[in-house]
């Protein structure tokens, strides 16, 4: 099979199977699957436990006693699921609606009715509050927690959509929400509180700070103590029971924003910070995140008596740590790479290891006795996976476990492999009373890619015209020799990153003879807090990255200069507009740089220039931006001008230009593409302006997805000058809410 005959459906169509976890009492395993009988969508299925010997078959990709739990329409099912702690229900996490970023909790019980017919959504528990939003914010880690002592409740974060959250418990019985901890901040009596509070603070710091200057230091006011600098929690820290261990709160004082973990002293019944305050300038942002669920500050009592507990900073070193307080030991730190992930005993809870990505994903162990029987165990089944058609360069984690740790189920994947997943019974070298060999494959995301001629990723260095290195992943075709055609394909956030493995992108890049770049510029997290804050007030900065990169790869006879593509979403749809639009210093604004440009959701608009409000107007987002642009670019709108690729489309000129919007966008609403496609119009442009109705800030109906990405691939090719793409089945578009707001031509994606 020739690369040409790799179909877009099956890279870019919806996976056979994802998300496969465990139940706690090892009864059932439960996984997102394609609809039975329709295709498009992701359900909920479960199986019982034990599977029958020999175990499945992994032809047929299927579970034995396999039950199809919802029947969704027209969207995926969830965000993410987990089991209760009885094994009897499974609670998840689905928005209210489409693309909004405002998600409710749902659940479906009994699991062990075998004759309930699939339910369209399941149960909403938090019905009788439509304007309440749950668990996932902007940032942030998902805050959701299933005591193991009372099984029918939920511990969950609740709110309006900001990321000041409160704290509140959520019957799965009766759906009545009683508010545990409210967030000073949800209340106009509470936001008074606080000011007074910081006015209070200011003064006596104020006069403090006139008496140590009349004593010339003699005599001191200790401020702090007398009138702590307010503030509220933007993330909690449940236990396994249930209970409030910590916080993390932003803090607002003379010295500005900051963020401080505290924990709960039981005897008091008090709040007792942890660590010192981390001033947001100084924030490692790996520990928020740049999406729902992807944050990962993290906070664990070690021992309530003592007051000994662990948390996830960025204080002591320049990537991220484990740290244990008050003694300040460091548990665990890589010198090259953030802490990405934890994996914690499922009854202990103790953190028995991480996972790290310095050129690709590693799990490594802590140095405690527990962190090295588990490092015992998981090196023995990797490795046996790796055994079972394993390549170089793939990565095993374990991502789910029964309470008594008895069971696992591990993910592989690789560059040319999607995700697979396995059943296996740790401390057992033979056939368990599960009836099956440990580790046995259960599912495969994507089993149609084995039989497909898919392409290997490396990871190079690129030097910076400031003598920065940057982190980037190289994928080439097959084919040719040679320069080639070549994408940069730029992550969005900015603080995100890319990462080696199995990338849909750039294998159907690698099919059509289009070679990929992937950009850690500077800005991108996981690679410390210094490479990061490179990117604070420096978004021209993060624009001669891409520059640089473009010039690496023609100067290292990889890419083909006049056949250079640059695509981006997002943050990144910002960066690829900003490079056709020549915002990278010493540019030579009269030299096309780029034969397509592909700007999906992207913001045209930045700093005091962009006329949009903060995500849901909250002030941390502002904080945030605010940051990122520098004061300058914050402040004056003749310097974000400068900029922003909205008022430097004269530029454009000789660039073929897609933009991509979703029309009910959160982030970056519709109207950014709206005016960058009415200025093109108007300067008589190339390019066009596609919509996608009931989409947000990413396109994830699968029609949606697969006409969308038929409409770059045809766009690429025919501007690359290479053959076009193989068609898409009509039937599997079917239904698609594409709108072309405006194309200069019709002959931008039919020779």
């Amino acid at each position: 099979m020739s690369t040409d005959d790799i179909p877009l459906h099956t890279i870019f169509g919806k996976a056979e199977a994802e998300s496969v976890k465990v139940s706690n009492g090892g009864k059932w395993l439960a996984w997102l699957a394609r609809s039975s009988g329709k295709g498009g969508v992701l359900d909920l299925w479960v199986a019982p436990l034990p599977l029958p010997s020999p175990g499945p078959k992994k032809e047929a990709n299927r579970i034995p006693g396999a039950r199809q739990l919802t029947a969704a329409e027209g969207r995926d099912i969830c965000f993410s699921f987990h089991f209760t702690k009885d094994d009897k229900r499974i609670v998840y996490l689905r928005e209210t609606t489409h693309g909004s970023e405002l998600y409710h909790l749902y659940a479906l019980n009994p699991l062990d009715d075998e004759d309930a017919l699939p339910m369209t959504t399941g149960h909403d528990l938090l019905a009788k509050y439509p304007s309440l939003t749950c668990a996932l914010g902007f940032v942030g880690g998902e805050q959701l927690w299933l005591p193991e002592s009372t099984p029918d409740l939920v511990v969950l974060a609740t709110g309006r959509g900001s990321l000041m959250w409160d704290l509140s418990m959520l019957s799965l019985e009766t759906g009545e929400l009683t508010v545990l901890e409210r967030n000073p901040c949800s209340t106009i009596l509470g936001c008074a509180r606080l000011i007074l509070v910081l006015v209070f603070h200011v003064v006596v710091w104020s006069l403090g700070a006139v008496l140590g200057a009349i004593t010339c230091g003699c005599i001191t006011l200790p401020t702090n103590w007398l009138a702590p600098p307010p503030s509220a929690p933007s993330q909690y820290f449940v236990g396994t029971n249930g209970n409030v261990t910590g916080r993390a709160e932003v803090e607002i004082s003379l010295q500005g924003i900051a963020l401080r973990l505290t924990r709960r002293c039981p005897r008091k019944g008090s709040w007792l910070q942890v660590g010192p305050s981390i001033l947001f300038a100084d924030l490692n942002m790996q520990l928020m995140g740049s999406g729902p669920a992807t944050g990962t500050l993290r906070l664990d009592v070690l021992d309530a008596n003592e007051g000994s507990v662990a948390v996830h900073t960025c204080v002591s070193h320049d990537t991220t740590s484990y740290v244990k307080y008050p003694e300040g030991e460091v548990l665990f730190v890589d010198p090259q790479a953030d802490i990405q992930t934890f994996i914690s005993n499922p009854r202990s809870g103790e953190v028995e290891a991480v996972v790290v990505t310095r050129e690709r994903s590693e799990t490594v162990a802590l140095n405690s006795p527990g962190a090295l029987r588990f490092k015992h165990e998981f090196e023995r089944l990797r490795d046996i996976i790796l055994g079972i058609d394993g390549e170089e360069g793939e990565t095993v984690m374990v991502v789910s476990r029964t309470m008594a740790d008895d069971l696992w189920v591990m993910r592989s994947h690789s560059d040319t492999k999607a995700q697979r997943f396995f059943l296996a019974q740790p401390w057992s070298n033979g056939v368990g009373d599960h009836g099956s060999p440990s580790p046995v494959l259960l599912l495969s995301a994507r089993p149609q890619l084995a039989s497909l001629p898919l392409v290997c990723t490396r990871s190079v260095k690129i030097t910076a015209r400031d003598g920065v290195l940057l982190s980037a992943y190289l994928t080439l075709p097959k084919k040719g020799k040679g320069r080639v055609p070549l994408a940069l394909v730029l992550h969005g956030g900015p603080a995100a990153r890319d990462y080696a493995g199995y990338v849909p992108l750039l294998q159907l890049l690698a099919s059509r003879h289009i070679g990929s770049l992937s950009v850690n510029y500077r800005g991108s997290t996981g690679y410390g807090k210094k490479f990061l804050k490179l990117g604070n007030g420096a978004v021209q900065g993060m624009n001669n990255d891409v520059e640089d990169a473009r010039q690496w790869a023609i100067e290292t006879g990889i890419a083909d200069p006049d056949k250079i593509a640059i695509i981006g979403g997002s943050w990144g749809g910002y960066l690829a507009l900003g490079g056709a639009t020549c915002i990278a210093e010493n540019d030579e604004p009269q030299k096309r740089r780029y034969a397509a440009v592909v700007a999906i959701v992207p913001p045209v608009t930045v700093g005091a220039a962009d006329k949009r409000k903060a995500f849901r107007s909250d002030p941390l987002v502002k904080r945030y931006w605010r940051q990122i642009y520098g004061p300058e670019v914050s402040s004056n709108k003749a310097s974000a001008e400068r900029i922003s690729p909205l008022y430097r489309l004269e530029h454009l000129r000789g660039n073929r230009l897609l933009l991509i919007h979703g029309e009910d966008d959160p982030r970056v609403p519709r109207e950014h593409g709206d005016a960058v496609a009415a200025a093109a119009r108007s300067m008589g442009l190339v390019g066009a302006h596609l919509t996608y109705a009931r989409e947000g800030h990413s396109i994830r109906r699968e029609p949606n997805v697969l006409h969308m990405w038929s409409m770059v691939m045809k766009f690429l090719c025919l501007q690359l000058d290479l053959p076009p793409p193989p068609a898409v089945n009509s039937q599997l578009i079917e239904g698609h809410t594409a709108y072309m707001q405006w194309a200069s031509s019709p002959n931008l994606f039919e020779g």
